[in-house]
């Protein structure tokens, strides 16, 4: 039986008394680089900004974590979801048959490579919300998904962005003829995030 050669990070936990000057947490952190090749570690992003604390009172994201700060090229955000999606039993953007109608409906629109960024509530004052996102995540276009979304072709401004209302999935999983108009809006959130790259 061969054995192995020591190194410095085996010898520093037999006696850490040997290097005083860096820390065992310094220490690790070397042997991760250095042995293991490790270049990078990523910790989660921790929430500081009192807006974005507001946020995550207001909205949920899929996986409960907040993107890094800045510009974004669409924003959805799905109106109503209740405390039966949230507890993975009902129907929402994440969770059940309407969100494997969501995930097609998002690969229609073809969205690869776009900085999208998807929320779920049940708050009441969806411009409120609207325009508080928008403080921390500018969005070129809004897509605000409820179940009776009020209907107007044309996008209308509000903050920094184009916003358009139009049906939930949960909507069309309950009423099947309303997916023509529903993909009438798509493509006109489409062409806005096509002009808004040009």
């Amino acid at each position: 039986m061969t054995s192995r050669p020591q190194t410095r990070y085996q010898s520093l936990v037999k006696d850490p008394k040997q290097n005083p000057t860096e820390s065992p947490t310094q220490d690790y952190l070397n042997y991760v680089r250095d042995v293991l090749g490790v270049s990078q570690i990523l910790q989660p992003r921790v929430v500081a900004d009192p807006d974005e604390q507001e946020l995550a009172d207001w909205a949920r994201t899929r996986t409960g974590h907040w993107p890094p700060l800045g510009a974004i090229d669409l924003l959805v955000i799905h109106l109503g979801g209740d405390a039966s999606s949230r507890s993975g039993v009902g129907n929402g953007l994440f969770q059940g048959e309407s969100a494997e109608l969501w995930e097609k409906m998002k690969s229609a629109m073809s969205l690869q490579g776009l900085r999208t960024l998807e929320l779920e509530t049940d708050h009441q004052d969806s411009e409120g919300l609207i325009l508080k996102v928008l403080e921390t995540y500018p969005a070129t276009v809004t897509l605000l998904l409820s179940e009776a979304p009020t209907r107007n072709p044309a996008m209308r401004i509000l903050g920094s962005s184009k916003v358009l209302e139009s049906f939930s999935p949960v909507t069309l999983l309950s009423a099947p003829d309303l997916k023509r108009p529903a993909w009438g809006d798509l493509q006109a959130v489409m062409k806005a995030l096509n002009a808004g790259k040009n």
